[in-house]
């Protein structure tokens, strides 16, 4: 796991004017400026194989299948000087599952019950070494393995006001017809100084008009997204602020669209569904 050291204005050229680059997210000292522009990250990267044993008598091969594991973040630690425990915690239930100090542990107990899901019991395997035929011995892709779990997590939008983060979850398991994925998305806030929720951004009224709303927007995408169904809110109410400030409802493969369509995102500009908003969410979304 490695430091990574940003500031929100070598991000936004706007935020150009003013502060520093924050140093020090290793815990040295840095000035109040520097510490109210700047963001830090932690970088996790781990990789895990494991042999699916007694696999090979299903599948009609002379050896035990494989899983290949990988977990690729870029995990905020600080932003604009506000305590963002909830954020990260809210990332990693997400990613693993589990809200833990240990990282490794948690990440390696997800992989393995991941692997467990495919039906068979997972015994680690050394990723330097070629120990059937059906496993390279170079660890630089998931598509080395008969199978794989994948998480990967990222910032979907950075900006002086709010932080959007998105969760990538992906498996194959051995010989399916195609693999799949999911991305959920938590957003922080410094106007309200929390994740803030959709629950929280729209009236009661506003959520029971939403998926109307998305309808039409998604009829008037058409042309590049293709036929969709969309007839309530996605899942998990999942959304996240871009860059430009819009709203963007993300569903999952499958769940509006064909799987070769995959995610479906539709972006809502806040001005356009201000009469739904709450207080906070016109705060929030409309600085009011």
């Amino acid at each position: 796991m490695k430091a990574i050291t940003l500031s929100i204005k070598t991000l936004i050229p706007a935020l150009l004017v003013g502060g520093a680059m924050l140093q020090g997210c290793d815990g040295t000292p840095k000035s109040k400026a520097a510490k109210d522009m700047g963001i830090c990250f932690e970088r996790i990267d781990i990789e895990k194989a494991y042999t699916l044993e007694n696999s090979a008598s299903d599948f009609d091969n002379e050896t035990d299948l494989s899983a290949g594991c990988k977990a690729e973040l870029v995990l905020p630690t600080e932003y604009l000087g506000q305590g963002i425990k909830a954020f990260r915690d809210s990332i990693f239930r997400i990613a693993f599952d589990t809200i833990t100090p240990d990282a490794s542990t948690a990440i390696e107990s997800y992989f393995l019950n991941k692997c467990e899901d495919m039906g068979y019991t997972p015994a680690a395997l050394d990723v330097t070494e070629a120990t059937a035929d059906s496993l390279a011995s170079s660890k630089a892709s998931l598509n080395n393995y008969d199978g794989f779990v994948g998480v990967k997590g990222d910032v979907a939008a950075l900006t002086s006001e709010y932080i959007s983060y998105g969760v990538t979850l992906s498996a194959y398991y051995p010989r399916a017809a195609h693999g799949m994925y999911t991305t959920q998305y938590v957003t922080y806030s410094a106007t309200a100084g929390k994740v803030v929720t959709l629950d929280e951004l729209f009236t009661q009224e506003g959520l029971a008009a939403l998926p109307a709303i998305l309808r039409n927007r998604a009829n008037s995408m058409k042309g590049y997204i293709g036929e969709t169904n969309v007839n309530e809110l996605p899942s998990g109410n999942n959304f996240y602020l871009n860059a430009n400030g819009e709203i963007v409802f993300v569903y999952q493969p499958y769940e509006v669209a064909s799987y070769a369509q995959g995610r479906i995102s539709i972006p809502v500009e806040p001005y356009s569904v201000n009469n739904y908003l709450s207080p906070l969410g016109a705060k929030v979304l409309l600085g009011e």
